[in-house]
């Protein structure tokens, strides 16, 4: 697959082959040293704090979600995932792909590799944390 290609406003960084070709470690042993390092293999998806006005909310993926009672200000400051690159990634499918075909081979190409690093990379993404509200902090998923 051209990542290069396929993705162009994505900043790619590629190890030298000869990292695989050493006979120092496993290729899952220089996964493992260049994640310790910050580099990853696939999509990140940091933790962000995200802070909703009560408007916001009504409007928002949260919407239905009881999110305890706004802080002094009317808002609402929760811990969650941004799924910045993801979003990226997909739109850039969607841009590149010139047909439905090649949209849904790439995609489904994509979720098989979520599907297959979700418990080591994924799995603490399906919930957030209300940092600050009236009756305290609380996690929910």
């Amino acid at each position: 697959m051209d990542l290069v290609n396929l993705f162009p406003q994505h900043r790619w960084l590629f190890p030298s082959d000869a990292y695989l070709a050493s006979e120092a470690g496993s290729s899952a042993a220089w996964r493992s040293l260049f994640k310790a390092l910050g580099f990853t293999d696939f999509i990140q998806v940091p933790t962000a704090t995200v802070r909703l006005t009560s408007e916001q909310k009504a409007t928002s993926l949260w919407a239905d979600s009881d999110l305890g009672t706004p802080d002094a200000s009317g808002s609402f400051t929760l811990q969650d995932q941004s799924a910045v690159e993801f979003k990226a990634v997909v739109q850039s499918l969607l841009q590149q792909c010139k047909d439905e075909e090649t949209v849904q081979l790439h995609c489904g190409h994509l979720a098989h590799h979520m599907d297959a690093l979700w418990e080591d990379e994924y799995a603490g993404c399906t919930s957030a944390h209300v940092l600050a509200h009236a009756e305290g902090e609380s996690s929910f998923g």
